[in-house]
């Protein structure tokens, strides 16, 4: 018993050590940004990004942006009917499973349909993904193409 006892009791200081040093770590990390004038989540391997902030949007000339802006007006104007659509057609398939005679035929149909706006809404963000990148110079391309490796989207 007493073995179990010095056991555990070991086991929770060394819990105890890690939390504490690594809480001092943090804190002095803090502090040490601070210090440098620095955000802590400026240090984080982001390029001096903030999250989410592409590089290549960064590079655009006026001509680009204003081209971009209209690509993306016409692409979230397209996608609000669509996804609108989708979250119709959803509700309905939920209301068919909750009613207490499921109707199996309306229901396929319905996942059909379902399946094809999803489609639809994957085949025109990869198609408005290709129209940005047509807007840019081989460099811009370049950090374009290393975001969307990374899975970064290029909002903001």
């Amino acid at each position: 018993m007493k073995d179990l006892f010095r056991k555990t009791m070991l086991a929770a200081a060394v819990v105890a050590a890690v939390s504490l040093t690594a809480g001092a770590g943090f804190a002095g990390d803090k502090a040490g940004a601070a210090a440098a004038g620095k955000q802590a989540y400026e240090r984080c391997d982001h390029d001096g990004e903030m999250y989410g902030k592409a590089a290549w949007k960064k590079t655009l000339t006026a001509e680009q942006k204003t081209e971009l802006g209209k690509l993306q007006e016409s692409f979230k104007n397209e996608m609000a009917s669509q996804k609108a659509s989708l979250k119709n057609k959803k509700e309905a398939a939920r209301a068919i499973v909750a009613s207490d005679t499921p109707d199996r035929e309306a229901l396929s149909r319905l996942t059909g349909e379902i399946a094809s706006l999803e489609k639809g809404l994957m085949d025109a963000k990869y198609g408005h993904m290709i129209k940005v990148r047509s807007l840019l110079n081989p460099e811009q391309k370049a950090a374009f193409d290393a975001a969307l490796k990374k899975g970064e989207r290029g909002k903001r």
